[in-house]
């Protein structure tokens, strides 16, 4: 057997053939130096292996560059937010968790309603399909933002709450129980403006049922379920931290609102999921 390089002469009346062991050894090398996204150079390689499991968070820069706790979620990999997400640490949390719901289920109704604008579209149908793109989109948008408004509401509170308490017995006392309230009625805000935008994407759906794309009834479904539980889990924050305001006035009022928006969503996810069903 005569060895040539990458190649390898077998002998009289055989062919030429690669050797597998210089392919395995250029694969091992290129995941070990790129596989989780940085080269040794710690620069991010435009296109990435999947890691076989998720490296430790003492390995330099773990598909981010920065302080992952002062970070945007818009720009995490899913890796990253689903690992802390599930660490020891109060945010990303249950509102971050709610609005990501959203944004999925709102990118995934946009994609339904791309599929269903083509050159050949009635001027009608095209005009409703795009008003619905543009809202979906806006939608879109904003769930990604409460992602991080949720995180800072959470920790403005929580900071504001340890002052409110060593405040206590002192002069300002009633200053910093009054600024506890306010961060309060703010923490409880944000995740009722995730419900709110999960029903407005909802409803810009389910007004194009008779123009989308007859294949994609599942995908609208699986839109529909996501963004209902966007909003029934982002109520459960607004219910948790309108627990410390019992005395306040605009506790009814953010009750019934919350109330309004959910029997809205269940209203037109029900319908959106029927008629998708019928398609199926």
């Amino acid at each position: 057997m005569i060895s040539t390089g990458r190649r390898t002469w077998p002998g009289r009346g055989a062919t030429w053939r690669t050797r597998r062991r210089s392919t395995a050894r250029r694969r091992r090398d290129w995941l070990s130096c790129c596989g989780h996204g940085v080269s040794r150079s710690e620069r991010p390689y435009r296109r990435r292996a999947r890691p076989p499991y998720p490296p430790p968070r003492e390995q330099g820069t773990y598909h981010y560059e920065g302080d992952v706790s002062m970070s945007d979620f818009s720009t995490w990999t899913i890796d990253v937010f689903l690992d802390s997400l599930a660490a020891r640490t109060p945010t990303p949390g249950g509102g971050g968790a709610a609005a990501l719901a959203g944004a999925i289920g709102c990118a995934q109704a946009r994609m339904v309603v791309a599929y269903s604008l083509g050159p050949k579209s009635e001027p009608g149908v095209r005009a409703r399909l795009e008003a619905a793109a543009q809202e979906l989109e806006r939608c879109d948008r904003m769930l990604r933002s409460l992602m991080n408004e949720d995180a800072a509401a959470y920790e403005r509170m929580s900071a504001v709450g340890k002052a409110a308490r060593a405040g206590r017995g002192t002069d300002a006392e009633a200053a910093t129980e009054e600024e506890y309230r306010a961060a309060v009625a703010t923490a409880a805000a944000v995740p009722l403006e995730m419900a709110a935008v999960a029903s407005t994407a909802l409803t810009a759906l389910d007004a194009v049922e008779q123009d989308t794309n007859r294949r994609l009834g599942s995908d609208a479904a699986v839109s529909a379920t996501l963004l209902h539980a966007c909003a029934r889990a982002a109520a459960y924050s607004v219910r948790v931290n309108l627990a410390p305001l019992n005395d306040e006035p605009s506790r009814g009022q953010i009750a019934d609102t919350l109330d309004e928006i959910l029997a809205h969503c269940a209203k037109h996810a029900a319908h959106i999921e029927s008629w998708a069903i019928q398609r199926a």
